[in-house]
């Protein structure tokens, strides 16, 4: 069973590699387009964002789209058929990557709570990663599950937004682009657990 295990994380560890590979490619291709002009490449990026968001709608509203059914934790929400799935495991947590066209479109980090808090809100949230910016922070129920749904920012200053909720012994962390916060939003409608 551990070598299946280890067999499967190898497979996703490469998948994943070659997923990046895709997105350094994608990158220096939009700036070779607007060479010297990061202007026009930051539209660039936003442009193509709107557009993968639109058809991640689309595609959700026109009923093409399947159940995304986690094998280890037991959830399972709506997703759009086009979007890949990736997995990667790490010493502090697993990672599951949703990308669509190259580009990441969603990550739910699960991480041991491994400060046993009890109750997540946003000044838990700021005590453990301070740093972090934190903006127009909400409660957000997600079956019987008080979460936080928040505004953040990476280090590079690309808006995000993120919804995290503790269930059982563990810390659940989504994170999008904000172009992506509609389909966001929509995981937590749907979500379930087996």
């Amino acid at each position: 069973m551990n070598f299946i295990k280890s067999h499967r994380t190898h497979i996703l560890a490469i998948t994943l590699l070659a997923f990046a590979l895709l997105a350094t490619a994608a990158v220096i291709a939009s700036r070779i387009k607007a060479p010297g002009n990061p202007r026009v490449a930051g539209v660039q990026e936003t442009t193509s964002r709107g557009r993968i968001a639109a058809q991640i709608a689309a595609d959700l509203a026109a009923g093409r789209k399947a159940i995304y059914a986690d094998p280890d934790y037991g959830f399972n929400f709506w997703y759009p058929l086009g979007m890949k799935v990736g997995y990667v495991q790490d010493v502090d947590a697993d990672q599951l990557l949703f990308q669509m066209q190259s580009d990441t479109v969603m990550e739910i980090s699960i991480k041991p709570n491994a400060d046993g808090v009890t109750e997540l809100t946003p000044g838990a949230i700021a005590a453990a990663n301070p740093g972090m910016a934190m903006a127009d922070a909400k409660e957000r129920v997600i079956w019987a599950n008080n979460g936080i749904w928040f505004e953040s920012r990476t280090d590079s200053g690309e808006p995000l937004v993120e919804f995290w909720f503790l269930d059982r012994d563990l810390i659940y962390q989504l994170t999008a682009p904000a172009e992506y916060s509609d389909f966001l939003k929509q995981v937590i409608d749907t979500w379930s657990w087996d």
